[in-house]
């Protein structure tokens, strides 16, 4: 066993939140005072003389003369994203020599199984408290001043404000209330502190505590809480943890990233140029079209998207308000379909046909009927001329950078692709996504009062020839080309994904490299990141695409089993054979037809909005380079994180370059402070703060069905697109959401369980195309579900079972 400079050590599990904090802060120059790290010492008392004398002589050589030390236990259990296990495990200060240290050491050993630890683990259902613990030896130090910043403002939870309490002397008169602190609200952005007038922290102090927590917010990429200490003039770091106690609450309204974070702008941290993009959209095409189809009052709509912790926010609150307008709303159903948290009992909100309401649910339905009627008449026209300008508005990027177009022109092209025809293509096919939303809640309802939702799952599935779906079948087609020449699938499957890639780069004419120019030409807009603007395209990392056709050629008999067209003839004998009499199915088949159409159409209309960020990218990417050629930014990605608006402003010459560089380190911070930070997904008035997980492990998991059929399997938990790799034939994939880069996988999957979505998103449509059994919306399953696990689910009713744990698997107790 080593005593291990801070420094010098590696991040380990048996190491606690505490220590491991330290240690990032320690290796990124932070100020954090000299330490040493006793690695698992939870087994000290089961080494050797020998083995323990190695210890003790290290730890003597590191003392020096005249230091004060502080002995600090950290378990594995502590400083965790839901419990904090703060005050449990003992500290002990005021070490001068060498027993005194040994001792404290000792003591905090102890701690680790006192009683008041083991009624803190019960009291927060933590079953497992023997986890490894390490202990600390650090520098003491007498601080003047003594205080914790947390870097999201936990009281009022604005998420660009940090909040600061800090008293006098050391941190134990704050920790056990002996003084009353003071108190500090600073915002991100805030530059000057000489109007904070204070005794205890200069101005220069405040400024140097201010950089320091912003710094480290973007370090962890999530909101922590750090406790500082300063004497002098100099400020020292020496804890950070993660804040556990971070409210779902807003000021005003209901905000959900339902659908943003499916596998979209929510999904990961969104910067300012996507938010703004998504932002301008959204607030058009849902206030048109509330106002148009009368779901309000005739007054101004507030605004409908915030952003929050980095993500998307939609305004739910105004949309139930415009639904409860519209026959058949039943506000549990709507919030199934999107996997929106409820806070009610019962149905909620329902729109009910009384004498007083009949006139108004009768009027706004013929109303939703004609605007229905008239996009989808016009559906075919709107999608040819997107595609057209989408293809002309390619080939101007290419010309551009052949060309080695103006500055001038390349913005020019910017503002024409962003402010036009992107905006035109979201619009459209946000306009389709809300008529799919009312029109499936009129629907919907009276059909499942007359058929199971087996039943309709199996109506409203086999769509048949989807566009998310035609690179998937396209790539397995090049495959199994390959596949049929032996000496081509030799030379695949000798070759490495970088040697191939090097053979398509040099323009070889062989067919395999000719049919995969061709996939690129025709699906290369596409990504593993579909809604991420710094995420690359198919077209620009080819490799992707090959390593994908490597995987298809090594698994060829395990072909995705991507199930045909259902016909109308199908559906009406399956409704026969339901027991519906023959005139019954044919109105519920022209029902079911209808909602099909639609289903169809929105996929339609996401391909285009794919096509449409895909040009973005490019152009913003051009333009992003002119700017990085001219020194105005530093890189060419600089552009991402820049709204719209901040762009057109540089574009007119009404910002500076300081002002332009600003702009993008301030919204480029903002991104990267939250970067691993998994937000609660929906936002409400006065909501209570974020409950702790039962982590039982006899818990009953429980989701909303997506797709029928049961199935029992071992279970994959995924939590990154990185981990793809690690998913194997046969099993039960268990992720947060699902990205559009995994559905190429769904083919050979068992069964399909999200924490996320709703059951029409898009993820589940495409699951249903591949007959996988679906549950959305179960909460916390990538937690409480375990890699190895074998369980039972049941896509129809969301239930889980867990058959056996891992150990039980492994022949473990």
């Amino acid at each position: 066993m080593k005593l291990i400079n801070l420094k010098e050590a590696d991040i380990s599990l048996a190491n606690g939140g505490k220590i491991n904090g330290l240690i990032q802060l320690k290796q990124h120059n932070f100020p954090v005072p000299e330490g040493w790290l006793i690695n698992q010492a939870n087994t000290l008392n089961n080494l050797e003389e020998t083995q323990l004398a190695s210890l003790k002589s290290q730890l003597t050589s590191r003392l020096r003369p005249e230091t004060t030390y502080i002995v600090r236990s950290s378990g594995a259990l502590e400083d965790g994203a839901h419990v904090s296990f703060a005050g449990q495990y003992t500290s002990v200060r005021d070490c001068r020599t060498f027993d005194d240290i040994w001792t404290g050491i000792e003591t905090c050993i102890a701690s680790a199984t006192a009683a008041h630890v083991q009624n803190y683990s019960q009291q927060m259902k933590i079953t497992t408290t023997d986890a490894e613990f390490s202990v600390l030896i650090q520098e003491q130090l007498e601080a003047d001043v003594s205080g914790i910043a947390f870097s999201m403002n936990p009281i009022s939870n604005h998420d660009q404000e940090m909040f600061v309490e800090y008293v006098k002397g050391s941190g134990e008169n704050l920790a056990n209330g002996r003084l009353t602190p003071k108190s500090l609200t600073l915002s991100w952005q805030q530059t000057s502190f000489d109007h904070i007038q204070d005794l205890q922290l200069s101005s220069t102090l405040l400024s140097t505590l201010h950089q320091t927590v912003l710094k480290a917010a973007r370090l962890f990429a999530y909101p922590v809480d750090l406790e500082f200490c300063v004497v002098g003039e100099t400020l020292y770091l020496v804890q950070a943890r993660p804040i556990t106690s971070i409210q779902a609450k807003v000021p005003q309204g209901s905000w959900t990233t339902a659908n943003f974070r499916d596998g979209g702008v929510a999904a990961q941290a969104c910067p300012a140029l996507m938010w703004s993009l998504y932002r301008d959209a959204w607030q058009m095409s849902l206030e048109s079209f509330i106002m148009d189809n009368q779901l309000l009052p005739s007054q101004q709509i507030p605004k409908l998207a915030l952003i929050k912790y980095a993500r998307p926010y939609w305004n739910v609150g105004v949309v139930k308000a415009a639904m409860s307008r519209i026959p058949g709303y039943n506000e549990r159903e709507f919030d199934d379909e999107l996997g929106i948290t409820k806070t009610y009992v019962g149905d909620g909100q329902r729109s009910y046909l009384t004498p007083k309401t009949v006139a108004q649910l009768l009027r706004v339905a013929r109303k939703i009927i004609r605007t229905t009627q008239n996009h989808q008449a016009n559906a075919e026209t709107l999608k040819e001329n997107l595609l057209n300008q989408a293809i002309a508005f390619e080939q101007d990027i290419a010309n551009s950078r052949q060309q080695q177009a103006s500055l001038e022109s390349i913005e020019q092209l910017w503002q024409a692709i962003v402010c036009e025809g992107q905006l035109a293509c979201e619009t459209t096919y946000f306009k389709q996504v809300f008529i799919n939303t009312v029109q499936l809640s009129m629907k919907k309802t009276s059909l499942l009062k007359v058929m199971s939702t087996e039943t309709f799952f199996q109506l409203i599935s086999k769509l048949g020839h989807i566009s998310h779906l035609r690179p998937t079948v396209a790539l397995e087609a090049i495959a199994k080309e390959i596949s049929r020449d032996s000496q081509l699938k030799a030379h695949w499957l000798s070759n490495s994904v970088s040697d191939l890639t090097q053979e398509w780069r040099n323009n070889s004419q062989c067919k395999d490299m000719l049919s995969l120019t061709e996939w690129l030409n025709e699906f290369g807009y596409h990504s593993e990141r579909e809604l991420n603007l710094q995420w690359p395209s198919y077209s620009e990392v080819p490799e992707i695409i090959i390593d994908k056709i490597l995987t298809n050629i090594t698994q060829v008999s395990q072909t995705t089993n991507l199930q045909a067209t259902q016909s109308e003839t199908e559906i009406h004998l399956r409704l026969k054979a339901e027991g519906f009499k023959d005139r019954r199915a044919r109105a519920l088949t022209k029902d079911i037809l209808f909602l099909r159409e639609l289903l169809w159409w929105r996929e339609e209309f996401k391909d285009l909005s794919t096509r449409y960020y895909h040009l973005v990218r490019q152009i913003s990417l051009l333009l992003g380079t002119r700017y990085q050629q001219l020194g105005y930014i530093e890189s060419s990605t600089d552009v991402f994180y820049l709204e719209k608006e901040a762009l057109q402003l540089w574009m007119k010459q009404q910002l500076s370059p300081i002002q332009l560089r600003a702009l993008i380190e301030q919204n480029k911070g903002y991104c990267e402070a939250y970067e691993n930070y998994q937000p609660m997904g929906d936002l409400q008035t006065g909501l209570a703060q974020q409950q702790s997980v039962n982590l039982a492990h006899d818990i009953q998991l429980k989701g909303i069905g997506g797709n029928d059929g049961i199935v029992e399997a071992k279970v994959r938990v995924l939590t990154e697109l990185s981990q793809l790799n690690e998913l194997e034939t046969g099993e039960i994939l268990v992720t947060r959401f699902t990205d559009t880069g995994w559905s190429h996988r769904f083919g050979r999957l068992a069964g399909l369980i999200t924490e996320t979505g709703g059951v029409l998103s898009h993820a589940t449509i495409v699951a249903r195309e591949f007959g996988l059994p679906t549950i959305i919306g179960a909460k916390d399953a990538t937690r409480l579900l375990k890699t190895g696990m074998l369980i039972r689910m049941n896509g129809a009713s969301g239930e889980i079972q867990i058959i056996k744990k891992t150990g039980e698997l492994e022949g473990g107790n």
